[in-house]
């Protein structure tokens, strides 16, 4: 099985030897001896983590940090090991994206542990990365109608089937109430029932769309999501109404 890879950027080398000895059992590590070579490194080895010391000769951390541009959507987290660091340093350090922050000399067990932290909560953040993509591209290409609503019941989002659906553009849904589409006003009030408070699923929506006749669709699936995007269970506030940010509907026609 393949290690995940490490890339340690520190110019002293009994350094990065303590490191190796304490994590090359698990993962394949790699040494740049400054923040110069660690940046011809990086795109060559992609390691899934940056250990960075600060004061380096040629290219020091803080400048590795600048060039890098560090983002959450980076394959890669950074902790950054360092014996002369003062706090404004350290505040520095978290303000231009590092992960976690690490004293020299280090205990082999912080590191082990805090190494493996990184690593997971990466492995995890690049997993979800993933799986928004792919419902993304089943948003984007699906023959079905998805649209996604908010608490107060008006469009954020639509995909091109219910564009084509609804016969307006998603730049002129986007804010634009549901109720103005459904053709029948007691739908929309069980929409808002079955949504804020679980009430009988709504199966059938009589959807009138602009400038054409009035279309009877089937409401397949109903998926809540909190402000991050992710889907939430059916939990309730305490005034009994479901906790969530946004809602996507899932419609097919019928037959």
């Amino acid at each position: 099985m393949n290690k995940d890879k490490i890339l340690v950027v520190d110019d002293e080398q009994l350094i990065f030897d303590s490191i190796e000895d304490t994590l090359g059992d698990d993962y394949q590590l790699f040494h740049a001896q400054n923040g110069e070579i660690g940046l011809r490194m990086l795109p060559e080895v992609q390691p899934i983590l940056v250990i960075l010391d600060i004061r380096m000769p040629v290219m020091d951390g803080f400048e590795f940090l600048k060039r890098v541009g560090v983002a959450v959507e980076d394959p890669y987290a950074i902790i950054v090991l360092s014996g002369h660091a003062a706090g404004a340093d350290i505040g520095s350090c978290y303000e231009m994206g590092v992960t976690a922050f690490l004293r020299k000399p280090f205990n082999v067990f912080e590191l082990k542990g805090l190494a493996k932290q990184c690593i997971t909560a990466k492995k995890q953040y690049q997993a979800l990365l993933q799986e928004r993509q792919t419902l993304r591209a089943f948003f984007d290409y699906s023959m079905d109608m998805v649209a996604v609503l908010d608490r107060a019941f008006c469009f954020v989002d639509v995909n091109p089937a219910a564009e084509l659906l609804f016969g307006y553009d998603k730049t002129v849904l986007q804010g634009m109430s549901l109720q103005a589409l459904l053709a029948e006003g007691e739908q929309y009030e069980a929409v808002q029932r079955f949504l804020l408070t679980a009430d009988t699923f709504p199966d059938h929506l009589t959807i009138q769309p602009r400038g054409s006749d009035a279309v009877r669709v089937v409401l397949r699936l109903a998926i809540l999501h909190d402000e991050a995007g992710n889907p939430v269970e059916g939990v309730m506030d305490a005034s009994n109404q479901l906790i969530w940010s946004t809602a996507s509907l899932l419609l097919t026609r019928p037959g």
